[in-house]
């Protein structure tokens, strides 16, 4: 998990940074995750990784930022991906507990953290460096990091939070009726 999420990130930055100081120019945009920020129950050698991501990407920042270089990351949460209805069902229980804690009511698209890719590294982020933007609802703002299954049955039902077994609606609530 390690080699996968962080030495591959720093193992690939160290190939293309020395050209891109040369150049005087350059965007590294690292995928990290909001458990890296947060942590996450029964995650600690995915959250310990995505957190070296994190610190990585600030401290590359630092370094690259006089040389033209910008160094950021994406930090997803929980993501409607597109091989989710292929999981095995404790993942897709894993999404509905994760989906209960995000303020906008929804997971997010593999579009959106691409958008947010795509940002990073356009001219409206010029004066962004060593920064990481979480893509996940206001998730990460929750209060627990992750409920754990064997919690789940104890818990209260969340208000207008649905179960069903279609995806990808299983994996979004309603909002709470403003009036």
């Amino acid at each position: 998990v390690i080699r996968t999420n962080l030495d591959s990130c720093f193992n690939m930055t160290k190939q293309v940074m020395d050209g891109m100081t040369e150049r005087k120019w350059g965007r590294v945009i690292n995928v990290s995750s909001v458990n890296g920020q947060k942590g996450a129950f029964g995650q600690t050698n995915y959250s310990a990784a995505k957190a070296g991501v994190v610190n990585l990407t600030r401290t590359l920042g630092i370094e690259a930022a006089r040389h033209g270089v910008r160094v950021n990351a994406v930090a997803p949460g929980g993501i409607l991906s597109s091989g989710l209805g292929r999981y095995p069902a404790e993942v897709q229980e894993m999404a509905a507990a994760v989906l209960a804690q995000v303020p906008a009511a929804r997971l997010g698209t593999e579009a959106e953290v691409a958008a947010a890719v795509v940002f990073l590294a356009s001219p409206a982020s010029a004066f962004t460096t060593g920064a990481t933007l979480r893509v996940d609802g206001g998730g990460s703002l929750a209060k627990t990091a992750f409920v754990p299954l064997e919690a789940h049955d104890r818990l209260p039902p969340w208000s207008g939070f649905h179960r069903s077994s279609a995806a990808p609606s299983r994996f979004v609530r309603e909002r709470d009726d403003p009036a």
